[in-house]
């Protein structure tokens, strides 16, 4: 059976007329109210007039009322802010002068440490020292010696008895100056008697320094000694 579609197009076409239409009266309407001019704004009444500026005046102490208020809240809030900076930068203070004391003590005890150091090492120097020095004592009832240190640099001879020191002769005629001394000196041969201490710097002179003494007629020993060796003579500070 056929299907006639007649109908559903005339409704259609009817729908889309009415449409039409009233978009046509809103268009007029509008055009009609845009063109309509504005009632004109009624004079304010004389005591509305009257009061006008006091309510101005009423409306301003409310602004002046919200701005303190607003003023406080900010001035609140700056305050609150600068005390927590101020506990901030207390903190921080703190803190540095706690890092700070704690790297006091960490000198001090590290000035502590090398003071002992320096001590034990001062201790140890005065020990070496004194290993290296050589003192001579006399046999009881025999010939005294008379001590002399012997070095490519100088020669130290001990001084006559109840002398402190040692008599020190030095430079390229050291030996001439030695011997010229004993000469002076004239020691007691019967009694005395000089024990050389030789360093191994002092051999270019050692027989010529023993043949020297013996040749103004006294009794010559001699012994050994290491360069850093020296002897110690009364009153000689080590």
């Amino acid at each position: 059976m056929p299907i006639s579609l007649f109908s559903f197009q005339d409704i259609i076409t009817s729908i889309s007329g009415i449409m039409v239409l009233l978009v046509l009266l809103f268009a007029v309407r509008l055009a009609v109210v845009s063109l309509t001019p504005l009632p004109p704004t009624p004079e304010p009444p004389e005591e509305g007039a009257a009061a006008l500026p006091d309510r101005q005046k009423e409306i301003a102490g409310y602004e002046d009322v919200l701005v303190g208020l607003r003023l406080k809240e900010i001035t609140g809030k700056r305050v609150t802010y600068m005390g927590e900076l101020d506990r901030q930068q207390t903190d921080k203070m703190k803190q540095e002068f706690s890092d700070l004391t704690a790297q006091l003590g960490a000198i001090a005890v590290e000035t502590a440490q090398a003071q002992s150091a320096l001590t034990n090492l001062v201790v140890a120097i005065e020990k070496k020292k004194m290993r290296d020095v050589i003192r001579i004592l006399p046999r009881e009832g025999g010939k005294r010696p008379i001590v002399v240190e012997c070095s490519m640099l100088q020669i130290r001879c001990q001084k006559p008895e109840g002398t402190a020191g040692a008599e020190v002769f030095s430079g390229p005629d050291k030996l001439e100056l030695f011997l010229d001394h004993v000469r002076s000196r004239r020691p007691d041969a019967s009694r005395d008697f000089f024990l050389l201490m030789l360093k191994p710097s002092c051999a270019a002179y050692f027989d010529i320094m023993r043949n020297g003494i013996k040749g103004l007629g006294y009794d010559v020993g001699w012994d050994a000694l290491q360069e850093q060796e020296v002897m110690g003579f009364e009153g000689d500070t080590p």
